[in-house]
Parts: structure tokens; C-alpha cells; sequence
């Protein structure tokens, strides 16, 4: 009965002191797994995400003192957060073997033990590292894929690669045509602190371009439109610059809706790519393009509506996919115009205005520029006639008008020879949005 009292002390000793040591050293780390043999012959594993402030000499110390000559005291600690533990967090055994008093093991384990915790922090921290730094490099380049402040020099080093065959993932023909493209955005004046909710991409050999409209009603739930259709722009340029990829724009839209999976949000899509003479191309949505050969449209894409201003999108709660797209092949010829873009575009200006306005310059910067502060003027206007006002009427709305919206234009000239530097204007400033007309 003795025997057994005394047990029962031990037992009790050796939790409550359990207890309070994990209590004392427990404040610094969140995922810990603890396992100690307090015995004669101690030996304990520590696993934690947070090692530094680990007093092992406690528990050293601890686990030395306690001496017994007629029980085996077991002692496990399992917890998810170790700053929490108390006494309900313990379990414990009794084995009836004999043990024997050996400092020296003990020391020894613990030595042991203490080399190889600290050899699984160190790998922690450089695992930590190696992660930081991905992250990092990932952060760049995306920062790098959206900032059109850096457009033009990045362009300029791509294009050498290009034309000096040093990109391996590039095989270039100067007899092939590509396409000679500018870029003008022009943001609706309520979206112009972050540069409008449009995105795009123009690949790296110049022969894909596309463009999204994020939907602005996901603004309304605190949700960013912009951050959805510039994800979509992303994964579909990182498609369009493998060359693991197939140069089909419905597979090319397919790899940035799965890129985007988890942003939230919606947009609409336009992707063309030029395959040797062949112009290939996959819309969904409002957005689109047209081809104008000779002062004469020789292809236009249509609109793809639910209902009426309710277009086709990709993204969050829809039920459109890549392959819900219209997909279209034709072949092109050098000199061939493409203007590609936005609702904000097609939703202002007529096919033929578009047109004029093409044959005023040989430049497609300067034509992408001049479509766009037309775009605007006549979005701000409430008595110009426009599309929009036009489709309002056939699906029994009275409107007058254009729609003022964020404005994307990519402007396109079927070329051979060696490619030249992307130029891309963002107009934020009234004066800068005035039309050459004024």
C-alpha cells in the first residue's frame, strides 16, 4: 500500500511540474509536439515551428532530479498550441519496471537531442528563406507584367532576345508576319486612381495580343474588378510565351482562367493569335476586334449578351467558360488593321468612324490614340447617337447617348521584317483626353 501511495506522489509531482515548465517556455511557439520519458533513462523528442526561446536546461535539469528506483513514469503532451496546454493536455502511464539512476545517459540524450533540434531549425530557417525569396521574384514579376511605366525598356530587351535568336523559347522568321501593335488606355474619371478595371497583353514575339473588362459590379461587394481581369491577362501571357503551350487562343484563354482560379471576380475576354498568315482568334463576352483591309471591314467580331448589357464573363459564380467562346480563323494579309478592344470602344463608336480614323495614320500608336479620345468624347456625351444607345432601343430601353467606361485599344499592323518596341499611352488627365477633333 506504501508502494503505492508513493506512486501516486511521483505521478503527481511529475505532471504538476510538467505543467508549469511548459507553461514557462511555451509563450513562443504556436505548433509544438512534445514527448518526455521522465525517468532514470530520460529521453524526449521537441518538434516545434518556433525553437529559439526553448529552455532545455529546465527540462535537463528537471528530468535529472527525478529519481526513482520502482516505477516507469511516462509523460505525453500533445497540443496544437502549446499556450493553452494545462493539465487536461497530459496523459500518463505507469509501467512496473525498475529503473536504474544514470546521469550520464541522461546528459548524453540530451546533448543528443539538442544537436539535432537545432539542426532541424536550422533547415526551418533556410527553408523560410528559400521561400521568402520565391515569393519575392514572384512579386516581381508580376509587378513587372502590370506596370506600363516599364513597358517600353522591358520591351526593348525582349525584342534584342528576339531578334538576336537568344530566346530558346522563341524561333523567329523575319519573313513571318507579326504584328506591330500600340496601346492607348484612357480610364473612366472615377477609376483613374488605379488605372481603370481593362486589362492586356501583347506575347513577346508579337503575334498574340488580348484584352479583359473586369465587371464593375463586383466593386459594389467590396471586391476589386481590376485585380480578376488583370490575373486573366497574366496566366494568359505566360501561355502565350511558352512554348509548352499551343498557340490556339481558346487553349491560351483556357490557361488564364485556370491561372485566376482563385481571385475573385469576373471579365470578359479577347484573345487573337497570328499563326503564320493565319489570324485565329477566341471572344467572349463584349469585347472584341475588327479587321479593316483597304478602308473596308473584312471582319468584325459580335457581342456575346445573357441579356442586355449582361455579357458573357469568365470568373466567380458564372457559368461561361473558354470554350463558351466564338472562335473564328481567316487568313491576313501584310498591311492588315486590327483594332482590338473594350466595350468602352465598341459601346461609342460606330465601325465605319473607326475606320476613318484608321486611314489618318500609318502608326498604330497614333491610331490606337486617336480611337481612344474619341471613345471618350462621345462617352461623354448625351445626345451623340452611338451603339449602345442603338442596342438599348432593340431590347425596348430609351437611351441617348455613349456610355462612359474604361476605354482599352489595341492597335495592330500585319508586318514582316524585325519587330519594334510596344508604346502604350495611359491618358489620366482631362487635357490629355481631348479629342483631336476639338
Amino acid at each position: 500500500m506504501n508502494q503505492i501511495k508513493l506512486v501516486n506522489t511521483i505521478i503527481k509531482e511529475t505532471v504538476n511540474k510538467s505543467t508549469s515548465i511548459l507553461k514557462s517556455t511555451s509563450k513562443n511557439y504556436n505548433t509544438s509536439y512534445f514527448k518526455g520519458n521522465l525517468t532514470g533513462n530520460t529521453s524526449f523528442l521537441v518538434q516545434t515551428s518556433n525553437f529559439d526561446n526553448f529552455n532545455i536546461n529546465q527540462l535537463k535539469s528537471y528530468c535529472t532530479n527525478t529519481k526513482t528506483t520502482t516505477t516507469t513514469t511516462n509523460t505525453m503532451i500533445d497540443t496544437m498550441t502549446m499556450q493553452d496546454v494545462d493539465a487536461n493536455c497530459l496523459s500518463t502511464t505507469i509501467g512496473a519496471t525498475t529503473i536504474s539512476d544514470n546521469t550520464n545517459i541522461v546528459d548524453q540524450a540530451m546533448e543528443e537531442q539538442t544537436i539535432q533540434d537545432r539542426k532541424s531549425i536550422d533547415n526551418i530557417d533556410i527553408n523560410n528563406e528559400n521561400n521568402n525569396i520565391e515569393d519575392i521574384n514572384k512579386f516581381n514579376t508580376y509587378n513587372n507584367n502590370n506596370n506600363i511605366d516599364n513597358n517600353t525598356s522591358e520591351d526593348e530587351i525582349n525584342i534584342n532576345n528576339v531578334n538576336n535568336n537568344n530566346n530558346e523559347n522563341i524561333n523567329y522568321n523575319e519573313e513571318e508576319f507579326h504584328l506591330h501593335s500600340g496601346i492607348c488606355v484612357i480610364p473612366h474619371p472615377n477609376k483613374r486612381h488605379k488605372g481603370g478595371e481593362d486589362a492586356h497583353f501583347i506575347s513577346v514575339d508579337r503575334r498574340v495580343i488580348g484584352v479583359a473588362d473586369g465587371v464593375g459590379g463586383w466593386g459594389d461587394v467590396g471586391i476589386d474588378p481590376s485585380e480578376y481581369s488583370n490575373t486573366l491577362m497574366e496566366g494568359s501571357k505566360i501561355a502565350s510565351d511558352s512554348i509548352q503551350c499551343e498557340r490556339d487562343p481558346l487553349i491560351i484563354m483556357e490557361q488564364g482562367y485556370q491561372y485566376s482560379q482563385d481571385v475573385k471576380g469576373s471579365s470578359t475576354c479577347c484573345i487573337v493569335v497570328l499563326g503564320g498568315k493565319t489570324l485565329l482568334s477566341a471572344n467572349l463576352g463584349d469585347s472584341g476586334f475588327l479587321v479593316v483591309r483597304n478602308g473596308e471591314v473584312i471582319f468584325r467580331t459580335r457581342e456575346q449578351q445573357h441579356a442586355f448589357n449582361m455579357p458573357f464573363q469568365l470568373g466567380t459564380q458564372s457559368v461561361d467558360r473558354p470554350i463558351n467562346s466564338v472562335t473564328a480563323s481567316f487568313p491576313v494579309e501584310k498591311g492588315d488593321l486590327i483594332v482590338m478592344g473594350t466595350d468602352g470602344v465598341f459601346d461609342n463608336l460606330f465601325d465605319d468612324e473607326i475606320v476613318e480614323i484608321g486611314e489618318k495614320s500609318k502608326e498604330p500608336q497614333t491610331i490606337a490614340r486617336s480611337i481612344a479620345k474619341r471613345a471618350f468624347e462621345v462617352g461623354c456625351s448625351t445626345t451623340i447617337y452611338t451603339p449602345f444607345a442603338k442596342n438599348a432601343g432593340h431590347n425596348g430601353y430609351i437611351y441617348n447617348g455613349g456610355k462612359l467606361d474604361d476605354i482599352t485599344v489595341i492597335v495592330s499592323i500585319v508586318q514582316d521584317g524585325p519587330i519594334q518596341p510596344i508604346k502604350t499611352d495611359l491618358l489620366l488627365l482631362d487635357e490629355q483626353v481631348k479629342s483631336d477633333y476639338e
